[in-house]
């Protein structure tokens, strides 16, 4: 498994699906907030072209593909690699291990619309998910100081962001540092407007994946392969591991795998 990709002039720490769900649920017992993401291949083409956005996608501390090109430009070939992105589903299974955790979450959107929309996502496939509370980011400095302080009164275990770059970027940028939560997970804005679905959101995906193609192209990508595993499935162990079965994450904090079932 490749630990780190640098594509488009970004350096992303990446894991593959097992060792992600390990790394992140270590998350919830450190003292400062990490930042999870789920990357696809837009945020890495604004990236490229905006610094907001480019750092703060090299300073989140899991970055979760989400687009299989990202990994087939970058040379990661490994059939069980390239197939568990197929189901999009590291959120959906990292937030039943939430739930049956009894973890609470604090929901960021840019408008109350999108808040719903997420909570009554969430709400359908895990009915009694809790909730604490949620709040707007936007370009009122006035309402953001609202929402950090309503998420620092409450002091969830994870924050769940559904707001779009680079205003999510910017936020991270500016006020990571004033987040009281464990954990922030940040996903694409376009998992409340459904942009995948439909002959549209076929066609635009067609269009991004040109674009980001034809700047892999133009800059070229380095793979860091310090330690990538040849296993057809891509179980591997990562850089950091051991034998016994814990696992290192990105800030050399161990655990055991076992604990996370």
């Amino acid at each position: 498994m490749v630990k780190k990709l640098t594509v488009l002039g970004i350096q992303l720490n990446n894991y593959g699906i097992r060792d992600s769900f390990l790394v992140g649920e270590k998350y919830f017992h450190d003292d400062a907030l990490n930042v999870i993401r789920l990357v696809t291949m837009g945020d890495l083409v604004l990236g490229s072209k905006d610094e907001d956005v480019k750092r703060a996608l090299e300073e989140t501390d899991l970055c979760v593909i989400e687009d299989k090109t990202i990994l087939e430009e970058a040379g990661v070939t490994a059939p069980g690699r390239i197939s568990e992105l197929q189901g999009h589903d590291f959120f959906l299974e990292f937030m039943r291990r939430v739930y049956k955790n009894g973890r609470s979450i604090f929901i960021l959107g840019e408008s109350k619309e999108s808040i719903e929309k997420l909570s009554a996502l969430l709400k359908e496939q895990y009915w009694h998910i809790e909730i604490a509370g949620s709040g707007i980011i936007c370009e009122d400095e006035a309402v953001n100081e609202k929402t950090l302080n309503d998420i620092n009164i409450l002091v969830p275990d994870m924050v769940i962001s559904v707001l779009g770059s680079p205003l999510l970027d910017r936020f991270l940028n500016e006020r990571r540092s004033q987040i009281y939560a464990k954990l922030l997970i940040a996903l694409d804005s376009g998992i409340i407007r459904g942009s995948k679905r439909g002959i549209r959101g076929f066609l635009n995906g067609i269009f991004e994946e040109g674009i980001f193609r034809r700047l892999v192209k133009e800059m070229g990508v380095l793979t860091d392969n310090g330690f990538q595993s040849d296993s057809s499935n891509d179980t591997g162990w990562i850089e950091g591991d051991s034998q016994d079965g814990s696992v290192r994450d990105g800030h050399g904090r161990e655990g055991s795998g076992d604990d996370y079932s």
